[in-house]
Parts: structure tokens; sequence; C-alpha cells
């Protein structure tokens, strides 16, 4: 089926609302120590923080999950709210009627009464509705040129552990070629089993979240070559760029973050990368991570399977993926960092020459 990347039609599919979700899935996602208010992002050479001990981090996760646990004489309702949004390019027409085909999140089931309005109100822009499994039809005259939303509830008929983004497509009911295909993910703080799509091709991204590291943090001596370890040995990675973050987007279940490279390293399937040329690096929504616009990051991981639409391949940021901030010319003129820093440019000068000498 011809996939117009929704350059003629649009549809967009957001979810409001509680998720409920088993205790396993609460584990692998917030439980990373959060290096935005670290001393390194504020470039401050004498303010390096401490590790977080064992203790600690035991400590915040269970004052955490006091914080967030649900009050005993508190009932939540396990219901969300649809918000289906059409439109289309004012140059296009259409043969006629088009379907949404909202493929609900798993457990989750649309509420009739919901849906019976949409096709009586005065505006009347839903003519007709189908519920098929998991699937919402919902049959509309015409698709305007400028954005038009319906509403509907859903209630969650089983807790999950993982919910897994969901697909939305519209298409022209005569035509059916004529369409626009896209994911979309629960509401912000479910526990999302994220899956990264592109094309027929999605990629799961259930793994640990990623921690960024401040490029001189104590603890870590270049001397034992951990950089060079972790690039060679384990988890021995696919790719290796330096790149500078362009600007951060969101994109269904995750962020998006969009990057020049600057340095290429190393690379195994991206034998097109070279320095100027942008890749996107996606992170859960669900995850910690944030890279800044305008600041310059060593990133290397491990390859995906998904592209982005110019179709270059995009990375998703895991526990496997190595992620520093790169020091700031200020901070390697400071005496205390010198050392150090010139650790760093000569494992960049190392890998970027010679890779893994294994």
């Amino acid at each position: 089926m011809k996939n117009t990347t929704c350059q003629d039609l649009q549809i967009e599919v957001t979810v409001m609302g509680h998720v409920e979700y088993t205790l396993a899935a609460n584990e692998d996602y917030e439980d990373y120590e959060d290096y935005r208010d670290s001393g390194f992002a504020r470039d401050d050479p004498g303010a390096l923080s401490q590790p977080v001990t064992p203790l600690q981090l035991f400590e915040g996760r269970r004052s955490r999950r006091r914080r967030e646990a649900p009050k005993a004489d508190e009932e939540q309702e396990s219901r969300v709210q649809y918000t289906v949004c059409i439109w289309r390019n004012g140059k296009v027409g259409l043969s006629g009627m088009a379907i949404a085909d909202v493929t609900l999140l798993s457990g989750f089931h649309a509420l009739r009464a919901d849906l019976e309005k949409l096709t009586s109100l005065s505006d009347r822009y839903v003519s007709h509705f189908e519920t098929e499994g998991p699937h919402v039809l919902l049959y509309f005259d015409s698709v305007p040129t400028s954005r038009e939303c319906v509403g509907f509830g859903a209630v969650q008929e089983v807790a999950v552990g993982l919910v897994q983004p969901a697909s939305a497509v519209l298409y022209d009911y005569y035509n059916p070629e004529h369409r626009c295909s896209v994911f979309y993910g629960a509401p912000a703080k479910s526990k999302l089993l994220s899956t990264l799509c592109s094309a027929d091709v999605c990629q799961c991204a259930e793994g640990k979240c990623p921690r960024q590291r401040r490029a001189l943090e104590r603890g870590l001596v270049e001397v034992d070559g951990y950089r060079m370890k972790f690039a060679c040995y384990y988890p021995r990675v696919d790719y290796g760029f330096q790149v500078k973050v362009l600007r951060e987007d969101s994109r269904a279940a995750f962020r998006l973050f969009e990057t020049s490279i600057i340095q290429v390293l190393h690379f195994s399937k991206d034998a097109q990368a070279t320095a100027g040329q942008t890749r996107n690096f996606l992170v859960r929504n669900s995850c910690r991570l944030h890279l800044e616009p305008g600041k310059e990051y060593l990133i290397m991981g491990l390859d995906g399977t998904t592209s982005d639409l110019k179709g270059q391949p995009q990375y998703l940021l895991d526990s496997n993926s190595w992620i520093e901030e790169m020091p700031s010319e200020r901070l390697c003129r400071s005496t205390r960092q010198r050392t150090a820093c010139a650790q760093l440019r000569d494992f960049l000068q190392e890998y970027g020459t010679q890779g893994c000498q294994v």
C-alpha cells in the first residue's frame, strides 16, 4: 500500500486520562539520576557533584513511591479521553467520504454512548461509526482544510504492565491508497512499552533508560579506558558520533533530538554519515534524559532498524548508549580539569582514527 507520509491527509490522536498498570512496569523507568541539575550542567569547574550512593537511590525510590501511591479513599477511574483531529492539504481534493481507523490502546474499549453522540451532533462531522475489536472506525462526510477534532471516552478493562503505542489511519473511502498513518502513545506518566516505528518496520524500546554521563565525572579515570571499554568490549557499539543538538521535538511516546554531526568516530550500517549531516536520536518520554539544543555530545550505541522521513537511520537511546556532554572550552582551561579534557580529546582521536584494536 502506498505511503503518502501524510503530505496530503493529516490525522492526530491524543489521549488524556489515567492508565492503571502493574507494579512491575514501574521498575525500569524512573530510577535514574536527573543530570540536568548537576554541577557539570551549570558549567562550573568546581561544582562536580558526588555520585548517588545505593542508599540514597533506595530512599529516593521509596519516597517517590509514597508520593505517587494512590490514597485508599480515592478511587481512580481508569478512563481516558480520545481526541481525533483530521485535516487535509487545501490543494488536494477527495473522492468523497473519509474513514479514520483508530486502534485503541491495549486493554481499552470505547464508550459506545460517546460514539453515538458524535453522529447526533448538529454539525455532524461523523456520519457513522463502527467498532471491530480494538478498532474504532469513524466515517467523515468530508475532510476540512482546517483542523477539526472530535472526542470520545474509553475505559480500561484490565490493568496492564506495559502499554504499546497504537496506530491511527485516515484514508479516502473510495481511494484507500490515499492515506495518512501515524502512531500515538498513552497519556504521560503511564508505563509504556514503547515501539519505535517507521513505515512498516518497528523496533521495540522496552529496555532501561539511558544515563547521561558528565564528561569529567568523578570516579571515572580515563587511564582505565572506560570509554574505550564501552565502545569496544561491552556493549561494543555500532556507531560513535560527536554531535550538536539542533532541536527537541515530541513524537508519540518519544522525545526526538535532531542533531548535526560534528565528527564521525565509528559507523556500521550508517555508511553515509558525514560531518554536517543531521541524525535523529530518540528516547522514551518516560526517561529523564534531556539533551539541550546548542550543546555538543559524544553519543555511542547500537544501530536500530528504523529510519526518519528522509530515509536516514535514526537511533534509539537506551542503557546500551553512551551519552556524554562535551565540556566547554572554559571548563577545559581550568587547571583542575585540563588533564581530563586532554584524555577525552585523546579518546576521540584514537577511536576516530583506529577504532577498536581487538
